[in-house]
């Protein structure tokens, strides 16, 4: 998902100015994304499909009228879909009601990334598989890898929860996992009997431990869920083994109709947190910068704060990094042992209270 709609339910004043701010933000890396897409001829699955924000319990439909409030508030188009008409839309009749939002684009973030890779400039030089091993802070900076020393005068830190590691930030990244598992195309037989004429489609849960689901451009149905604490930054084949059984669970509770799905992968990745959500976007110390923790929506924010970073190191001013200075700020959190348990803790009750939604 390339986000244009924050999920927000705060509806004052000073909230519904943040939330048409990053509307805004998000709108840009739309438009930003879309021209190296284009100029790249990237495939990369890129659609303009929307964005379903939908609830199977009954409980948790409330939580669609805030959203919706807020919409409304500030302009937006939607639809509110329930019962058959979401049936249709989507292929099953699990869910109970859903917001539509126009904008959202479903895309492949691998097949993007790499591809705008392939459009870097000459004068900048991307190392893979080059792990920093020791960093010497001074003027200039030097990097050591097993590839040699790379010395400069400005750094600029983005590498998620691990930032902590660099020895210039503390005690301000909640480091977690989540998993995903993705379905075989499915065959021409079974999606003209079940899918015939449904438009490629992206969900995410109207309660934060729901389930994500995506079907696919190509006929692959997407199950992303389970949250895990991770302070070793680290996951395990037996934390693998159980979320793709998590996945099996909601794939099948969605799609009963199927039988057992045919997952061809299965996998899971770091997403790092912050106390309220918000993102690094800071200085650090001199000419040590960090861009962090794009808190589960990555692919748009990580785009405009990489923009508006640059403007930051050439004094280029505007209200958008008025604003991204101001939200940016570091907040601490608990020292790691209370970290630890409010997380975890934290984790349970959401995704007891999430019930049906995983």
């Amino acid at each position: 998902f390339i986000i244009d709609v924050p999920h927000t339910l705060k509806l004052d004043q000073k909230a519904l100015e943040k939330s048409s701010m990053i509307h805004r933000l998000n709108l840009f890396a739309i438009k930003r994304l879309e021209y190296y897409k284009n100029l790249g001829k990237i495939e990369c699955g890129w659609q303009q499909a929307g964005k379903y924000l939908a609830a199977h319990e009954e409980k948790n439909e409330p939580r669609l009228r805030p959203f919706m409030t807020m919409l409304e508030k500030l302009n937006l188009p939607f639809e509110y879909i329930e019962g058959n008409r979401l049936n249709q839309r989507l292929g099953t009749s699990y869910y109970r009601s859903a917001v539509y939002t126009p904008d959202n684009i479903l895309v492949n973030p691998a097949a993007l990334i790499r591809g705008i890779a392939t459009l870097l400039p000459e004068n900048v030089h991307l190392f893979e598989e080059t792990p920093v091993t020791e960093i010497e802070y001074n003027s200039p900076h030097t990097l050591y890898t097993r590839a040699g020393r790379f010395c400069a005068h400005v750094m600029i830190q983005t590498n998620s929860g691990y930032i902590e590691e660099l020895g210039k930030l503390k005690n301000t990244l909640v480091p977690c996992f989540t998993y995903a598992s993705l379905t075989k195309p499915l065959p021409q037989s079974v999606k003209e009997h079940y899918f015939n004429a449904i438009k490629p489609w992206g969900i995410t849960s109207a309660h934060p431990a729901g389930t994500t689901v995506r079907f696919t451009h190509d006929d692959r149905i997407f199950i992303r869920n389970k949250f895990d604490y991770e302070p070793k930054m680290r996951s395990s084949r037996e934390f693998l083994k159980y979320a793709r059984h998590m996945h099996t669970k909601s794939f099948k509770a969605r799609f009963p109709f199927l039988g057992n799905p045919d997952f061809d992968y299965t996998w899971g990745g770091q997403v790092t947190l912050t106390r309220d959500l918000s993102p690094l976007f800071t200085k650090l110390d001199d000419n040590v910068y960090a861009i962090m923790s794009c808190n589960g929506v990555g692919v748009s924010r990580g785009t405009y704060l990489g923009y508006y970073m640059a403007d930051l190191l050439h004094n280029i001013e505007s209200p958008e990094l008025r604003f991204l200075m101001n939200e940016g700020k570091r907040k601490p959190i608990p020292i790691k042992p209370l970290t630890s348990i409010g997380a975890n803790l934290r984790f349970f009750y959401e995704e007891y209270s999430a019930q049906g939604d995983i």
